[in-house]
């Protein structure tokens, strides 16, 4: 698996509401194989950020995708689940482990 981290602002402007924004921190897997508990993975890198509470601060919504599939060049096929909360909110209490290393995922 290879991941990454970004942390970022969306700003949203419209006559009716005005401007909006939302702070998050989003990670982006990819997975080499077809995954066999795509919630145990969602839970592995969510515990990850929680591991480092500063990266979720003054953070609205922690959002994990994970991707996997294959591609050849000439032809590829991918899927990917979401999972989207706030910090609080998250529906899976982080157990503050290790990161998952490619040997556990």
């Amino acid at each position: 698996m290879t991941a990454t981290v970004e942390k970022g602002q969306t700003v949203v402007s419209t006559v009716r509401t005005g401007i909006s924004s939302t702070r998050f921190v989003a990670v982006n897997a990819r997975l080499y194989h077809d995954p066999d508990d795509i919630d145990q993975i969602t839970s592995d890198l969510a515990n990850v950020i929680f591991e480092r509470p500063e990266i979720l601060d003054d953070v609205d919504v922690l959002v994990i995708n994970v991707r996997w599939g294959f591609d050849i060049g000439i032809a590829s096929w991918m899927f990917s689940e979401r999972r989207q909360f706030t910090p609080d909110a998250w529906p899976m209490p982080p157990e503050v482990k290790q990161p998952p290393t490619n040997q556990d995922i």
